[in-house]
């Protein structure tokens, strides 16, 4: 991504999965920074939780506050800095309600100074493996993110989108765990309000001859984090 200096950032983690890093440069890629984000400590590489869950997701708001989501399998993330990735706040969780066991595949999208959203798959099973997850897609939205206690407010963008594991281990997952890929992108439009593109292994869908259609959802009403009233405060 690019902030509104013309920074650029981009975010990925170690060999290991387990060691989140942002990369910053200033001079149009010519030269890079490499900042550790986070870490959750020293562990065993064996017993490591590895958090690439797909990728990291970071975004920068109008203010270039930056925002970067990830998932360790179990629960999606937020972590967020305001001196452009210099420092960076200790990662928080970003779900609740809805019987939500497991969340994966975050991303962020981010609008006027301190607002976000925050898109994800979920599901009430334990397990991003169980063959019997029924998943839908959330949308957490906050108004004022770089505060010390954000206010999430949390809603299901869709009904449930698939029955299934959701695999995000490349060549190393089982055959047939990985129909949802990595194909689900949120952006948000110039009137501020929500949207996403994903893929749909459930409805309306002929599973003889194709494991995923490709859909799309817009907010239809709320709050927005691109200029608007903000009715939940």
């Amino acid at each position: 991504i690019t902030d509104s200096n013309g920074n650029v950032y981009t975010v990925f983690f170690d060999t290991t999965g387990t060691i989140l890093y942002m990369a910053k440069s200033t001079d149009q890629g010519s030269t890079w920074m490499i900042k550790q984000v986070y870490s959750p400590g020293p562990c065993t590489p064996s017993l490591c939780v590895s958090m690439v869950h797909v990728f990291p997701s970071i975004a920068a708001d109008s203010g270039n506050n930056l925002y970067i989501v990830f998932s360790d399998g179990t629960n999606s993330y937020l972590t967020t800095s305001r001196d452009g990735g210099a420092t960076w706040k200790v990662p928080m969780i970003v779900q609740g309600g809805f019987g939500l066991k497991t969340t994966v595949e975050p991303w962020v999208v981010a609008g006027d100074a301190g607002k976000i959203n925050i898109f994800y798959y979920g599901t009430s099973s334990t397990n991003f493996m169980d063959p019997n997850a029924k998943w839908e897609v959330f949308m957490a939205q906050t108004q004022n993110a770089l505060s010390h206690t954000p206010r999430f407010y949390i809603t299901p963008a869709t009904n449930v989108i698939h029955v299934g594991a959701i695999c995000n281990n490349g060549t190393g997952c089982p055959s047939g765990t990985r129909t949802m890929l990595e194909y689900f992108y949120p952006d948000t439009y110039l009137d501020g309000t929500a949207m996403a593109v994903y893929p749909d292994s459930e409805n309306n869908i002929d599973k003889s001859t194709t494991l995923t259609s490709v859909w799309y959802l817009k907010q239809a009403s709320g709050s927005k984090i691109v200029g608007g009233s903000n009715p939940h405060d």
